[in-house]
């Protein structure tokens, strides 16, 4: 599932950025560090290349959930 907000205002360490993005993901199960790390990458890596966002101004957080709701009941 993937949601973008377009024209907002963001805000790191009290500038403005020109182009930047704040990304969530959101995982059933723990979160590991080894895999996110990659992921970080990956993602950085296609924001780049498809939006022309440097890396410095793309902020990630991940977030495990061990239930997650989906058409009247949990995965």
């Amino acid at each position: 599932m993937l949601s973008i907000e377009d024209n907002q205002d963001l805000y790191f360490g009290g500038r403005k950025l020109d182009k930047g993005a704040y990304v969530e993901v959101k995982i059933l199960g723990s979160v590991n560090s080894a895999s996110s790390n990659r992921m970080t990458a990956k993602i950085c890596e296609i924001f780049k290349s498809l939006l022309d966002i440097p890396g410095d101004s793309i902020y990630i957080s991940y977030w495990g959930t061990s239930d997650w709701g989906y058409d009247g009941g949990n995965f």
